[in-house]
C-alpha cells in the first residue's frame, strides 16, 4: 500500500477518534433527553471503530479485509475471490519486494484439509512467472521459505515448472492445462503428481481432476 494512503489512514482515525472523544465529552456536560443521549452514544462507537479500522490501515498497511468473510468476492460470482489472511498478505508484499525477478504472481487455491493426508498440509499455492534463474534464487532465499505456501515457478520461456521448495517436482504449463480466461483468470487443472489438490473456495467442493480457476496477484509487466 502507498506511503500517502497509510498517511491518509493515519489522519483520518485521529480525526474520528477526536470526533468520539469530542461527543463523549458534549455527553458529559450533560444530555437532557434520552434520545440525544443513545443518538450520540451510536455516533461514539461508530467513530471509534472507524478510527481503529483506519489505524489498522495505517499501522500495517494492509486492508482489513480479513474481517469480513465475503470481502472482495465479485458480485456476479463470475470470478474467484481469494480471501487472503493479514500474514499471508504480508507474505506475499515481502515476496514481491525481495524477489524484483518475478514478473507475475497468481494464488492457484487452498489445500483442501484431510481429503488424502492427516499430516499438516500447506494451506496456499501460488505460481510465479519469471527467468528461468528465478527458481535457484528463491531456493537460496530461505526468508522466504514457509511451510503454508507451496510455491511453483513458471519459467517464461520454456513454459516449464517446478517447486521452489518442499515436495520436488517438475513439470510443464501445458501439464496443467493453463489457459488464460481474461489478463486476471486463469483455468488450470492441478497435476497429479504435484502435491495435494487443491480447491478453488470453500464454498464449493472441487473434484481433484476438473478445471480450476486461478487469480493473478500483481504484474509488473514485460
Amino acid at each position: 500500500m502507498p506511503a500517502w494512503l497509510r498517511v491518509l489512514a493515519g489522519l483520518l482515525a485521529l480525526a474520528a477518534l477526536f470526533a468520539a472523544v469530542s461527543l463523549i465529552n458534549t455527553g458529559a456536560r450533560g444530555i437532557a433527553d434520552l434520545r440525544t443521549l443513545l443518538i450520540t452514544g451510536v455516533q461514539v462507537i461508530i467513530n471509534v471503530c472507524m478510527g481503529g479500522l483506519f489505524a489498522y490501515v495505517a499501522l500495517t498497511g494492509l486492508a482489513p479485509t480479513h474481517l469480513l468473510r465475503s470481502a472482495g468476492d465479485a458480485w456476479t460470482g463470475s470470478a474467484p475471490r481469494f480471501r487472503i489472511e493479514p500474514a499471508l498478505q504480508r507474505y506475499l508484499h515481502q515476496l514481491n519486494a525481495q524477489q524484483p525477478q518475478i514478473t507475475e504472481c497468481w494464488i492457484l487455491g487452498q489445500v483442501a484439509k484431510g481429503r488424502r493426508s492427516t499430516r499438516s498440509l500447506p494451506q496456499c499455492w501460488l505460481l510465479v512467472f519469471g527467468s528461468a534463474a528465478l527458481v535457484d534464487v528463491l531456493r537460496t532465499d530461505w526468508s522466504l521459505r514457509r511451510r503454508d505456501v507451496r510455491l511453483f515457478v513458471a519459467d517464461l520461456d520454456t513454459g516449464s515448472v517446478c517447486a521452489a521448495w518442499g515436495r520436488p517436482y517438475t513439470g510443464t504449463l501445458a501439464g496443467w492445462q493453463w489457459e488464460f480466461v481474461s489478463d486476471e483468470i486463469a483455468r488450470f487443472v492441478p497435476p497429479a503428481d504435484a502435491d495435494e489438490s487443491v480447491q478453488a473456495d470453500d464454498r464449493a467442493d472441487h473434484d481433484a481432476e476438473a478445471a480450476q480457476l486461478a487469480e493473478r496477484l500483481w504484474s509488473r509487466g514485460a
